[in-house]
């Protein structure tokens, strides 16, 4: 055997364990590449399942944020009602005369009178009270008016006491209730 055909075997073992090597690092290139290609498919699979709960979340976060801003719009409604019926309420008081108003005046002055237990300053909250108030001889009638939808305060002669007997002070009072009773009317289909 010549030199060139040892040369030449020696070559072809090289070139053949080189093909070997280059076959074993082409399979193990494509195991690795299928096994990165699942991971990276389970990976997706994960962001994807990820994504579409956080959508829902997101989904019914706007949902519940949308119901929120739907019943704080219909309490601001149902609470601008309330006020202006309060305040119809005030403005028909401040209208109310004749006979049954006089009838209330006379028992507001009798059960302050039974209050305060003395004379008393009379201050209406109408000009037009005067007449009617000073024929009650309930005690001296103030030409001063404190300005309301009606009643009186009635003020010691001392002045140590004052009691407010007039329609807005009563309604002030009873505010609450009267907001219960005006949404219970206004409402009460809504329950």
């Amino acid at each position: 055997m010549s030199l060139e055909n040892i040369i030449e075997k020696i070559n072809s073992k090289r070139d053949e364990e080189i093909r070997e090597l280059k076959n074993k690092r082409e399979r193990e290139i494509s195991v690795f590449s299928e096994e990165l290609e699942e991971k990276a498919e389970k990976d997706l699979m994960n962001l994807i399942q990820e994504y579409d709960g956080d959508i829902e979340i997101f989904k019914n976060l706007r949902i519940s944020q949308a119901k929120r801003q739907v019943k704080q719009s219909d309490l601001e409604t149902k609470e601008k009602l309330i006020n202006e019926t309060l305040e119809k309420v005030r403005k028909d008081l401040e209208e109310f005369k004749g006979p049954r108003y006089e009838s209330i005046l006379k028992k507001l002055v009798k059960e302050g009178k039974e209050i305060l237990d003395t004379h008393c300053i009379l201050i209406p909250s109408r000009k037009e009270d005067i007449p009617f108030l000073e024929s009650l001889d309930a005690g001296s009638v103030s030409n001063e008016i404190i300005h309301g939808s009606g009643g009186l305060i009635m003020v010691s002669l001392e002045g140590d006491l004052k009691l407010n007997r007039t329609f807005d002070f009563f309604m002030e009072k009873k505010r609450d209730e009267l907001r219960h009773m005006i949404a219970h009317e206004l409402f009460k289909n809504d329950v």
